[in-house]
Formats: C-alpha cells, sequence, structure tokens
C-alpha cells in the first residue's frame, strides 16, 4: 500500500503530538505500507520519518502561509498524490485534498466542522458560527468552512472514504 501522509498544519501543541504518534502508530501497524509523509519543516517530523525509514518531504512556514496552505492542499498535494502514484491520502489537517485522485481519509482537530446544526452537536441553537471560545479573528474563517463542509458532505464523489473525528469540543 503506498500511502501520502499530509501533515504539514500540524506544526505545534496538540496537532504536532498527533501527527507524530499518528506516523509512529502508522508504522507500528503496518510495516509493510509504503509511506510518505508531507511535514513541516524543524517540528520533529525529520528525524522520526528517519529513524522509522519512512520518505518525507519537508516545507518550511511562509510569509504568506494562509494562501501557501490553501494552495498547497489544494493544488500541490493532489500533483504529488498522482507523481508518487499514492493509493491512499490520509490528510491530517481539517481540509481534504478536493482535487486527490485517490481515496481519502480525513481527520478533523475541529469536529464541529461537519457537525450539522440540528444534531446536538456544539452549534445546536445558533443561528450559525463557531463555539463561544473561538476568537472573533478566526469566528469568520471556521463560520466559512464550516460551511464549506457541510455543502460538501451533501456532494459526495467517488473516491471519498472517510471522516475521522480525533477531539470532542467542550
Amino acid at each position: 500500500m503506498r500511502l501520502l501522509v499530509n501533515a504539514v498544519g500540524l506544526r505545534a501543541g496538540g496537532g504536532l503530538t498527533v501527527g507524530l504518534n499518528c506516523l509512529r502508530g502508522i508504522r507500528e501497524i503496518r510495516p509493510d505500507y509504503e509511506i510518505m509523509a508531507l511535514v513541516p519543516a524543524d517540528c520533529g517530523y525529520e528525524e522520526l520519518c528517519t529513524s522509522l525509514s519512512i520518505s518525507y518531504r519537508a516545507f518550511r512556514k511562509t510569509a504568506l502561509y494562509p494562501a501557501w496552505r490553501l494552495s498547497f492542499d489544494q493544488v500541490h498535494v493532489p500533483l504529488i498524490v498522482r507523481r508518487w502514484s499514492a493509493e491512499v491520502l490520509f490528510t491530517m489537517n481539517n481540509q481534504a485534498a478536493w482535487g486527490a485522485s485517490c481515496p481519502q481519509v480525513v481527520l478533523f482537530h475541529n469536529p464541529y466542522y461537519i457537525y450539522p446544526v440540528a444534531s446536538g452537536g456544539p452549534w445546536s441553537g445558533r443561528s450559525s458560527g463557531p463555539p463561544s471560545c473561538c476568537s472573533v479573528r478566526c469566528s469568520a474563517w471556521r463560520s466559512i468552512a464550516a460551511r464549506v463542509w457541510r455543502y460538501r458532505r451533501r456532494w459526495p464523489r467517488s473516491g471519498s472514504a472517510s471522516s475521522t473525528v480525533s477531539n470532542a469540543i467542550d
């Protein structure tokens, strides 16, 4: 199995811990998989991947990081999927690569992106918007992202795999 792992967004805090532990766990459980990891530079992934015999490409954080991430996730990752002939893409960044040509598993660290408003989730009883713990600065982005994901879930395409939620919301 050729597994491409996109962990570029997991560079600090709990995300970094999740990313490093996922790579360790996948290698431990599936030593026969051919794995390539797309990782943030200088966060400890290089050493881990080298010790686990996982090929990797490290990417530095750029000045225009939000625009770069959008371009990376939606343009470069699908290109890497095709060039490397990945059989499965495991994206740990809350955001799927919509143009990926193989099945994909998406790990959501912020599961409210995918909760329907009426499901009893954290947005129940609210007209829209993220949980109150979000700052004003990120509220618009998270609200838009949640709406895009809700719309996207109504529009399945062939090759779609599954969504995985890692954390509960307080």
